[in-house]
């Protein structure tokens, strides 16, 4: 990983057909990434080009917690690259879905 702050964005979009979500994702740092999401039961499995995480979420919610992992090729095996613990903190209460067209409120 790069020293120093790195900021970044990623776009999620929701394909009901394929009940699955889309991501795209850049950093300063020059980085791009694009994923496939899925949720099955309380598992989320997000794949892209040589790293996948599983996760769930714990804790009522407040939590949410994983391992990503990375192979070389499709035929080598994934191998653990590192994990995650997400806890939420402050006044976030929940979050949703937006239409890209409405503003995200997070206060």
């Amino acid at each position: 990983m790069p020293s120093g702050n790195t900021k970044g964005i990623e776009i999620i979009g929701f394909d009901p057909d394929n009940k699955s979500f889309s991501m795209q994702s850049f950093d300063s740092q020059g980085g791009k990434n694009t994923m496939q999401a899925t949720v099955q039961d309380d598992q989320w499995t997000f794949i892209g080009d040589g790293v996948r995480f599983v996760g769930r979420f714990q804790e009522s919610g407040n939590v949410f917690a994983g391992a990503w992992e990375l192979r070389s090729d499709p035929a080598s095996d994934w191998r653990l690259w590192l994990t995650v613990r997400l806890t939420k903190v402050g006044g976030l209460q929940s979050a949703q879905l937006l239409h890209p067209a409405e503003p995200l409120q997070l206060a």
